[in-house]
């Protein structure tokens, strides 16, 4: 008796289900037969779209089971209300019937994008074609169907089209392409036993997204409902309680604690009656209140955080043509009321421009909507943003097959150490680098843009080049020739001169247009996005460093992205010892995989306290169009306008010695420290600099001032400065002005590396 109690309670446990109190009703499907579909690459997007559809379920507290294809075949799904098909593009005929078999014992479906013939006929479809297109938004109407979001955020490419053949079936989703026009195409149908959406559901506005399939879910199986609406309100007081908790703890002016304190009380008031309504049965209604109080608590966690001014707030855009659905105007309005001042946006690549280039093929866009860099510089100019454009160098993807035939024919492609080719261009090949150089510098000729940015500017690996003409030339380098190739120069004596030799081919370029740009037009930005120091070394060859060292970058922009906070800071303070206060250094912070809000503003935090002078989010396509997490931004971080710390003449703090065994640059609390700083009359103005003066201040590392430590002057003599401060971390800082030739007058900040004083033992 005792063993079959214990094999009962076994079999409970594992069977396969979400966390909470009993076994869900709603299943997901996991199409193991489609993720194995390895050779075309669906199967990588099928897991992919099964995440996205988890995640938005995750959301909403709906709770599911995990099933597989083999589980459906042998009738698993009897135990369930509800069977949710992501992308699930291989379904053999036995799970087909098992499917069938299911919706005619009352079960119900939700299939995204592919649905077998036979089961899209019980819902009430039928397909009609698969079409490419502009599917960017999915406006949602059924007032029968508690708690549905007006409209969903989707930018789709593609659908397949189908028609309503019930007449209990009916469209409660219609498409809307990027332009705002609705489409005939029928986006989401819903029917007695089932639902169906024409694509996959994609990661954009996955709040608005777990509302959707809740409301549908709970059309068809209403409880879903009061579980909805316990997680909802749970989830908001959670979130109430991590923001009072952080407002206690924080040194924020009292006037916005006792802001934060109210509007806690509202909210919290707001959820006792969000409890009411679940009891009393309206669990939707109880839903849709306490979102809003989970709103409200991201803009106070927000709140909690100072906001620092003068510091780069940018973003990096890979549409030539702005946010997909808002164009140029709408995006960089969008920026510039959200608090940002920079944009970074993907012009071109190694074979393709989005302007009227005469160096690269022109993106045939380009004929129907316009030059994109004056389109976006239009409208940058207007409001105030700063554009860089960015470049992909070497990179030949999206460029024409014809132009890669050429450059085939031609031998310039890469090819890695097996001897096949490698769709980049080769960075040894002076045709190639001739080629990277005049693209970049007829941008700097033709427009007035605040700044060039260099990105893939690297090697893909270090598995490649290994090509007949770096063969050739790195022969010539070393003078000598080379019969083993290439594994003489992947191991072996040879191998520290051959990737140094793979290092100066990718500066070379970087010097040249650096150099260049700024003899055309004094006072340009150059700036690129790099990988990880001292990796990117050895694996990429991209000594990033060197760039620095030799002034030429006016600021960097390494591509942090991790989701790991402590990985993240590890980052940033190994990139601030490289730029050692030479130049600004914005990381790239990684907004597309940081999930929570909470966690990209904590990123945001933290590099501000390391000491970097601003932030560049990856990317504007992603946090655009979720306007909670820009909102969430804009209630502290970027609450008001400002400008970046450049340009700026160049300033020079030399620090004292630290504390011995102490980490660089830290000092005790109750000493006097000694330090000097100079002002030169150079920087990176449009004109030369005739005279610059400013006052010595120290400030914490979240910019706030504590004292006046002097004054210095170019020309002039540098100025000794003294102080004390109470434990803490804080940076010099020179603020002042520049006088320029033209009697112009500009106002500057340059800040020190970080330092520490620490309380005395």
């Amino acid at each position: 008796m005792r063993i079959t109690l214990w094999l009962a309670l076994l079999s409970l446990l594992l069977a396969p289900h979400a966390a909470g109190d009993q076994t869900p009703l709603i299943a997901v499907v996991y199409g193991e037969y489609s993720y194995q579909d390895s050779p075309s690459g669906e199967g990588q997007g099928a897991r992919t779209f099964r995440d996205t559809v988890q995640e938005a379920l995750d959301r909403v507290g709906v709770e599911y089971a995990r099933l597989t294809d083999a589980d459906v075949e042998q009738g698993a799904l009897a135990r369930y209300r509800v069977a949710i098909f992501p992308y699930n593009f291989i379904i053999p005929e036995t799970e087909e019937e098992a499917i069938l078999r299911y919706l005619d014992s009352g079960g119900k479906v939700f299939f995204f994008y592919i649905v077998p013939e036979s089961v899209a006929e019980r819902i009430g479809l039928r397909y009609i074609e698969h079409v490419d297109g502009d599917y960017q938004t999915i406006k949602l109407r059924a007032r029968d169907l508690q708690g549905l979001p007006p409209q969903v955020t989707q930018a789709s490419w593609n659908i397949n089209r189908m028609e309503v053949t019930a007449p209990d079936a009916r469209v409660i989703g219609r498409w809307y392409d990027s332009q705002g026009k609705r489409l005939p195409d029928p986006a989401v149908v819903i029917s007695p036993r089932g639902a169906y959406m024409s694509h996959v559901l994609t990661e954009t506005d996955l709040a608005a997204k777990g509302r959707m399939l809740l409301a549908i879910l709970g059309w068809m199986y209403p409880e879903v409902w009061p579980a909805a609406a316990r997680h909802a309100i749970a989830n908001a007081s959670r979130r109430l309680d991590e923001v009072q908790a952080r407002a206690q703890k924080s040194d924020l002016p009292e006037a916005r604690k006792r802001d934060i304190e109210a509007r806690l009380r509202r909210q919290r008031q707001t959820l006792r009656a969000a409890r009411f309504m679940a009891d009393a049965g309206r669990c939707a209604y109880a839903v849709s209140v306490a979102a809003e109080a989970e709103k409200e608590s991201l803009l106070l966690y927000g709140l909690t955080s100072p906001e620092r001014l003068r510091e780069f707030r940018g973003v990096w855009l890979h549409d030539a043509y702005g946010v997909p659905g808002w164009g140029w105007q709408r995006s960089i309005r969008e920026l510039k009321q959200h608090g940002f001042n920079a944009v970074i946006a993907n012009m071109l690549w190694a074979g393709r421009a989005d302007y009227e280039s005469e160096v690269l093929p022109v993106n045939p866009k380009v004929a129907e909507k316009g030059d994109q860099i004056a389109e976006a510089l239009r409208w940058c100019k207007q409001y105030g943003i700063e554009l860089h454009v960015w470049k992909v160098n070497y990179n030949l993807a999206n460029a024409p097959a014809d132009f890669v035939d050429e450059l085939r024919r031609e031998g310039r492609l890469q090819k890695n150490a097996k001897g096949e080719e490698v769709l980049w261009l080769c960075p040894s090949d002076p045709r190639n680098f001739a080629l990277e150089r005049d693209s970049m510098l007829e941008v700097v000729r033709k427009y007035d843009v605040a700044g060039i940015h260099f990105d893939y500017i690297r090697y893909p690996d270090d598995q490649t080049c290994y090509c007949e003409g770096c063969r050739h030339r790195f022969e010539q380098a070393v003078g000598r020739k080379i019969s083993d190739w290439p594994e003489a120069v992947m191991s072996g004596p040879l191998q520290e001169k051959w990737t140094q030799w793979r290092r100066d081919q990718i500066t070379k370029l970087v010097r040249a247009v650096s150099t260049e740009a700024r003899k055309i037009r004094p006072g340009i930005m150059i700036s690129a996005a790099v990988f990880p120091y001292p990796e990117s070394l050895s694996w990429v060859n991209q000594d990033w460093k060197e760039w620095v060292d030799e002034g030429l970058l006016d600021f960097v922009c390494p591509m942090d992205y991790t989701a790991d906070a402590d990985e993240f800071e590890r980052q940033v303070t190994r990139e601030l010892e490289v730029t050692a206060g030479r130049i600004p250094l914005y990381p790239g912070i990684g907004e597309f995989i940081i999930k929570d809000t909470r966690d990209l503003l904590d990123q945001m935090e933290r590099a501000r306290r390391l000491g970097a002078d601003g932030f560049t989010l990856f990317c504007y396509e992603h946090a655009g169009p979720e306007p909670s997490r820009m909102d969430a931004l804009h209630a502290s971080h970027t609450a008001h306008q400002t400008t970046p710390p450049h340009p700026a003449p160049r300033v020079r703090f030399d620090l004292p010695p630290g504390i011995p065994d102490a980490p660089s640059f830290t000092y005790r609390s109750d000493e006097k420290i000694s330090a000097g700083v100079s002002l030169s009359a150079e920087g990176n103005y449009p004109e030369p600099i005739t005279r610059a003066s400013g006052s010595v201040i120290v400030e914490t590392v979240e910019g706030e001032k504590m004292l006046d430590a002097g004054r210095v002057e170019a020309p002039g003599e540098p100025a000794a400065v003294q102080f004390s401060l109470p434990p803490g971390r804080y940076r010099l800082a020179v603020v002042g002005n520049v006088t320029l030739a033209s009697g112009a007058e500009r106002g500057f900040i340059v800040r020190s590396l970080p330092f520490e004083t620490a309380a005395t033992k």
